[in-house]
């Protein structure tokens, strides 16, 4: 899931509670949003790492994922913002 323009981060989580997927996801960026999660998956014979970035993500949330994908040399990345 991912937040678009016209949500508000507030409703966003407060819809989409946060402790109801963290089992669904590797990790997040903030404990109690999911504005910007990742999860890995194998499809096949290949390893993927899939991040959501918030809506205009910040410098920090941005560094936040680049540090997520050097932590996951051998996956195929999809970004989704």
């Amino acid at each position: 899931m991912v937040r678009g323009n016209h949500d508000g981060t507030d409703y966003f989580n407060g819809v989409f509670d946060y402790y109801a997927y963290t089992s669904q996801f590797n990790g997040f960026y903030q404990e109690g949003s999911i504005d910007n999660s990742y999860k890995t998956m194998t499809i096949g014979d290949v390893d993927y790492l899939f991040i959501t970035l918030d809506y205009g993500a910040s410098d920090a949330e941005l560094d936040w994922a680049g540090s997520v994908i050097e932590q996951y040399p051998q996956h195929q990345v999809i970004l989704s913002t």
